[in-house]
């Protein structure tokens, strides 16, 4: 008989958290967020309707995450998602 199990060294059972939320605005409100969240800070933040055009989302510096992915509307004002892990 055949044994196809595979045994898997260094897996880790913790879970994968992550926060999303249509914050109408983030230029003023990430340490905001920081501080609602710690100390169980997520892994990942998902942020949409942050307002913010391309140039300035690159600019947005929240402490402890690296902006991922990011889409900004350069010709309006209102939308957006940014992503930060």
């Amino acid at each position: 008989m055949l044994d196809n199990t595979v045994q898997f060294t260094n897996i880790t059972t913790d879970a994968l958290h992550i926060y999303q939320q249509n914050i109408q605005g983030l230029r003023w409100k990430s340490s905001d967020v920081l501080n609602i969240l710690y100390p169980n800070l997520p892994h990942i933040l998902c942020f949409t309707g942050h307002h913010l055009n391309q140039h300035e989302t690159e600019l947005i510096r929240i402490d402890n995450y690296t902006l991922g992915a990011s889409f900004g509307r350069n010709s309006f004002k209102m939308g957006g998602v940014c992503i930060c892990c």
